[in-house]
């Protein structure tokens, strides 16, 4: 399961194409750069989010303009990330429907205009209609906060300054926490729980997590860009975060890859297998998308577990992500 850019030149043929039309520059970037006599889909579906509808509608309305330029068939499921058992039973019965007719039973999901817990349900929809499945990833070229304002922020987190907070991060605060019926695992009577914490740049959403959630022993992962201009990110995550876990039992792992799938299993094989015998373990994942589908492959290895999301108050849309970067693939 190794992860390498997409090559645009070569011909590519689904039998499903599931795209959603977030606020993100990226999110209409694979759409533009295939090359459209040399990509084939035989169904589209869209997903149409049901939050902060004035910032996501324009560039939905855009992928779904360049989408009919490769078929005719599109259908559009709206996403509420409020209601996502509603929304998997929803797009479970929609693959079901249109894959009937398909002569290829492939799908390849952009995951990059997804919210986390979307990204699971996709995959698990694909997976519970048997399609062979692959991910396209567009990294963005750059993230908020920027460098100039690392300083600021830590100082602003530290001294839970919430209204300097908004200035800076991504997200305004946590207003909800989902564990979808599919992802809930199985927790054994008598058992206490680890929460497994893929953590980014917003610790106001992790701080709401981890008083709610309320787990006996917290593992906190820290990731690490390709890039190496982006390595300092991982000094500024583990300095937002470096307050929050005072009083809590905890233990801190540095440099799991933000997009190599295969580094990102074996570190959370690593620490399940030592803690397993004495811990129930759920799993957020609220840095990169590419963890968020390794998140989802462990669960599929290892279904006891819980897949647990956070669903902010609202998406900072002018300080998430800057510009385009790079396109990967991914085959499940």
């Amino acid at each position: 399961m190794t992860i390498a850019e997409f090559d645009f030149t070569s011909e590519a043929s689904y039998g499903i194409f599931i795209a959603a039309g977030g606020f993100e520059e990226r999110v209409l970037t694979f759409v533009h750069r295939v090359n459209v006599p040399k990509f084939s889909i035989e169904q589209a579906i869209l997903l149409r989010y049901v939050t902060q509808r004035e910032d996501n509608e324009p560039n939905f309305n855009r992928l779904v303009a360049q989408v009919e330029k490769f078929t005719d068939n599109i259908e559009i499921i709206d996403a509420d990330i409020h209601n996502p058992d509603k929304f998997l039973r929803e797009l479970v019965g929609k693959i079901h429907y249109v894959s009937t007719s398909l002569i290829g039973r492939s799908a390849v999901i952009d995951i990059s205009g997804m919210a986390d817990v979307l990204i699971c349900c996709c995959l698990r929809a694909a997976d519970i209609n048997l399609l062979q499945t692959s991910v396209v990833y567009t990294e963005a070229s750059d993230y908020y906060p920027r460098e100039p304002e690392w300083n600021d922020v830590i100082d602003v987190v530290k001294n839970r300054n919430f209204t300097g907070m908004a200035k800076f991060l991504q997200t305004a605060g946590i207003e909800d926490i989902q564990i979808p019926t599919d992802f809930k695992g199985n927790n054994r009577p008598g058992y206490k729980a680890c929460l497994f914490m893929m953590v980014g740049y917003e610790p106001n959403r992790v701080q709401g997590l981890v008083d709610d959630y309320a787990p006996n022993a917290i593992v906190i992962f820290y990731g690490k860009s390709p890039h190496e201009r982006l390595h300092g990110r991982q000094w500024l995550s583990i300095n937002l975060h470096k307050h929050i876990f005072d009083g809590w039992r905890y233990r801190e792992r540095e440099n799991i890859s933000t997009i190599e799938v295969e580094n990102i299993l074996d570190i959370l094989e690593t620490e399940y297998q030592t803690l397993r015998s004495e811990y129930d373990v759920g799993i957020a994942s609220q840095c990169s998308k590419m963890q968020t589908v390794a998140s989802y492959l462990f669960w599929k290895q290892h279904p006891e577990i819980q897949l647990i999301f956070t669903t902010p108050v609202k998406w900072e849309r002018e300080r998430y992500s800057l510009g385009e970067g790079r396109t990967f693939k991914f085959n499940l």
